[in-house]
């Protein structure tokens, strides 16, 4: 199924979501096989998941602020499932990627003091508030997001660094870049 067609069937539905096979899922789809395990663990000791081996698509649907900040989490596999995620606080967990393109409401995203090399905010339009220092940056492209606010990037290896669009910008640290 073409990603155009998902898009549309999905925004037709009320309680379902498509999944990246193109397979339409429902509230009480069972989604933990997307899930990276040691973030289900965190998941459930912070009270976000309350069964560790059958995590449906409702037990996390709904969740606006999700804060796994401090935990040893390498992967946040199954993050996309969260669809109504505004907030994600993600520092110092020991990530090398994070993918949040599905996570399209996010206004606050604090990742900074982790292992990341990209991140791709582009399809976050919604983003005020971001945190991504000390990682391993080298680029940073910020034009899809007209409504940030504060940025701070340093302490990175950042050479590219685009904010010509962001004229909300009222607090941008990016110092200790080359």
């Amino acid at each position: 199924m073409d990603t155009e067609r998902s898009e549309i069937i999905s925004s037709m539905l009320n309680e379902d979501m498509i999944n990246d096979n193109g397979q339409i899922m429902d509230n009480n789809s069972d989604i933990t096989k997307y899930f990276d395990p040691t973030f289900i663990t965190v998941l459930h000791e912070k009270n976000y998941i309350s069964n560790v081996t059958h995590i449906t698509f409702s037990d996390v649907k709904n969740i606006e602020t999700l804060n796994i900040g401090w935990n040893s989490i390498t992967s946040l596999a199954g993050i996309e499932y969260f669809e109504s995620l505004t907030k994600l606080i993600c520092e110092c967990c020991g990530l090398s990627t994070l993918d949040v393109s599905k996570n399209i409401k996010l206004t606050h995203l604090y990742c900074n003091k982790n292992r990341i090399s990209f991140l791709d905010v582009s399809k976050n339009s919604e983003l005020i508030y971001l945190d991504c220092s000390r990682n391993g940056m080298v680029a940073l492209d910020m034009s899809k997001n007209l409504n940030l606010t504060y940025l701070n990037c340093e302490i990175n290896d950042i050479c590219f660094l685009n904010i010509t669009k962001n004229t909300a910008l009222e607090n941008l640290n990016c110092g200790y870049n080359p």
